[in-house]
């Protein structure tokens, strides 16, 4: 994880915590609109941050038994040869 990407966890973190105390200072009726708009503020520049470089998952080491056998069955399948190569009718054939 990036430096960025962590400073832009850390806006959205502080950004909720405004938010929350925004509601809560709403339902004691004295709302101090100034944590509402930094908390939005705060939210959408660490999403920013956040969303800037983002990291690549590891490859998922589910069904890996799978996937080797699917990929050694691709690889010692040949194909048939088949009877439509052969210059002689089928009825000469069983003969």
């Amino acid at each position: 994880m990036e430096f960025t990407n962590r400073i832009g966890v850390f806006f959205l973190w502080i950004g909720a915590l405004n938010l929350l105390l925004f509601f809560f200072s709403s339902i004691a009726e004295t709302a101090n609109m100034n944590l509402l708009i930094a908390g939005f503020l705060l939210i959408v520049f660490g999403a920013m941050l956040w969303l800037k470089n983002p990291t690549e998952k590891p490859k998922s080491n589910r069904f890996r038994l799978l996937r080797s056998k699917k990929s050694k069955d691709k690889n010692n399948s040949s194909p048939k040869p088949s009877n439509k190569d052969s210059a002689k009718p089928q009825s000469a054939q069983k003969k």
